[in-house]
């Protein structure tokens, strides 16, 4: 509902003269357009310099090191998926070992257990 209301006010909203002059007081880039004379005579500077054979451009160290990153964020996905099982195994082992003695103190331990590692 907030965002409604909030979009409602920007759409009949009126500038005041203050700010409008504050507004104008800001510049903005002037982008070249993505098919200007100067990015062609970059390009035709880019496949004369050979790089090492992987196509014209010879970009082959770009995909090594695509490949790089992506091997190792799999492998750091990896190990986190097995550190993460490895404490949610460790908790529940404690807890099967609390119930075993007492009822209630396995469930502090849970309870505690998850309002510790709650992300907000």
């Amino acid at each position: 509902m907030y965002v409604f209301l909030h979009f409602i006010l920007l759409l009949f909203y009126r500038y005041t003269d203050g700010e409008k002059k504050v507004l104008s007081s800001y510049e903005s880039l002037d982008y070249l357009p993505p098919d200007s004379k100067v990015y062609r005579d970059w390009l035709r500077t880019r496949s004369g310099s050979g790089g090492g054979g992987g196509g014209a451009r010879g970009d082959w160290d770009r995909w090594l090191v695509m490949g790089l990153i992506g091997l190792v964020v799999g492998l750091l996905g990896f190990l986190l998926h097995q550190l993460i099982d490895l404490v949610a195994r460790t908790k529940w082992q404690f807890a099967r070992e609390l119930v075993r003695r007492d009822v209630f103190l396995a469930w502090c331990w849970i309870f505690g257990y998850s309002l510790v590692r709650q992300p907000e």
